[in-house]
């Protein structure tokens, strides 16, 4: 029923329980975000040093990050807790990038989810890490049916990290200041 309304094209991509955050890449500069806006780059060396590389241009990232306990994933709570008063010594965080704001020198802003997808599956996927994990298509899949939304959600749902999915209208811009996209909807 919340899925009236779109467009009939949909990605589903995995839910993870962590805490949002955005990647900024400039001339060579790397800032991470927390949610609330906070600079949490010095909390972020691993996710730093990847994204240092040569082989990423200018960009900015929206991702979750997660704190695992060897293999374990933990829940957002235990992420919070290790970022901002330094809980958890021994994990070690990894990044979800789920979609793109910028890439090299033009706003996405304005770009349809669906093209912003293939922007990271064309330019960032195969570059995935550990530390700095891009869409893939176990994670991220297309649908233009109901049938499959269904079976695709389940599938992801199945994954270790996954705490659910986000289906997201393929046509949906990005919503700047804002927590929620009315176009996507969270199915847990």
């Amino acid at each position: 029923k919340e899925l009236k309304g779109f467009s009939g094209d949909w990605v589903i991509q995995e839910k993870y329980d962590g805490m949002r955050i955005q990647i900024h890449k400039i001339d060579d500069k790397v800032k991470i975000y927390s949610y609330n806006e906070k600079d949490i780059t010095d909390k972020c060396p691993d996710q730093v040093k990847e994204m240092k590389q040569k082989q990423y241009g200018d960009c900015i990232l929206d991702a979750e990050l997660i704190l695992f306990d060897e293999d374990e994933p933990l829940h957002r709570a235990d992420t919070i807790s290790h970022v901002f008063k330094g809980k958890y010594p021994n994990a070690t965080l990894r990044a979800h990038v789920f979609d793109i704001m910028r890439h090299e020198n033009r706003s996405l802003l304005e770009e349809t989810f669906e093209d912003r997808i293939t922007i990271l599956f064309n330019n960032y996927s195969s570059r995935s890490s550990t530390e700095v994990a891009f869409p893939s298509k176990k994670d991220t899949r297309m649908a233009d049916n109901l049938k499959d939304v269904e079976d695709y959600s389940k599938e992801i749902m199945e994954m270790p990290t996954s705490e659910g999915v986000v289906i997201k209208d393929a046509t949906s811009t990005y919503y700047v200041g804002t927590r929620k996209n009315p176009k996507w909807i969270k199915w847990k």
